[in-house]
Parts: C-alpha cells; sequence; structure tokens
C-alpha cells in the first residue's frame, strides 16, 4: 500500500504542477512565436517580473496566483486572443483546486501513515 500512495502522491503532485504552470509555458512559448519585437520585449520583462514572483513566493513557501496575472498583461500584448488562454487557465485552476491538490494531500497522508506501520512492523 506504500508504493501504491507514492505512485499516486507523485502522479497528482505533478498533474497539479501541470496544470498551475502548464499553460503559461505553453501560451508564453505562443506569444514568443506569434510575437514581434516589441511584443517579445514586453512579454520578456513580465516574464521576468513573474519568474521574481514566484520565486519569492517559493522561498516564503507560499502560493501565489498573481504570476499569472502579469503574465496575461504580456500575453495581452503579444497574442490577437486571450480568450483561450483564460479559458485554460480557468479550467486548470478549477481542476487543480477541486480535484488534484485535495487528492495529493490525502494521498501524502496516506503515505506516510503507512510509511510508519511499515517501520513499525519492521518492513523495509
Amino acid at each position: 500500500m506504500t508504493k501504491t500512495y507514492k505512485c499516486k502522491m507523485i502522479i497528482t503532485g505533478i498533474l497539479s504542477f501541470l496544470c498551475s504552470f502548464g499553460p503559461l509555458i505553453v501560451f508564453t512559448i505562443m506569444g514568443f512565436i506569434k510575437g514581434e519585437g516589441k511584443e517579445k520585449v514586453v512579454l520578456t520583462m513580465t516574464m521576468v517580473g513573474a519568474i521574481i514572483i514566484a520565486s519569492v513566493s517559493a522561498m516564503r513557501k507560499i502560493h501565489l496566483r498573481s504570476t499569472t496575472f502579469i503574465l496575461m498583461i504580456g500575453l495581452q500584448i503579444a497574442l490577437d486572443r486571450l480568450f483561450p488562454f483564460i479559458l485554460t487557465i480557468t479550467i486548470c485552476t478549477i481542476l487543480d483546486e477541486l480535484i488534484f491538490t485535495p487528492l495529493y494531500h490525502r494521498f501524502k497522508e496516506n503515505y506516510h501513515i503507512n510509511k510508519q506501520i511499515d517501520n513499525r512492523m519492521g518492513v523495509q
């Protein structure tokens, strides 16, 4: 059971990460491909700002969603239509907050409980 919960924990953690950062990465790449010189500069500057805020939030171990909105400003300038990006971010955020993150925490808790049981029973 411990291995099963560890595998489920890793899978849901990866899915949560992909829902949080996957659309940002994909649409940023699209912005660089479709954008002209000015748009690429603005997109790069907003990316740098978002990376700074994301690294500060990672150091403080908090989850700030403001990086998404900072990148939206750059993507609005670089891309013609922003609605597909907003729709994708909305769907991914809902999936992450309602499904993947709660499942990740549940599997992580069950993994640690089963790991303690294995340690008490002497199972390696």
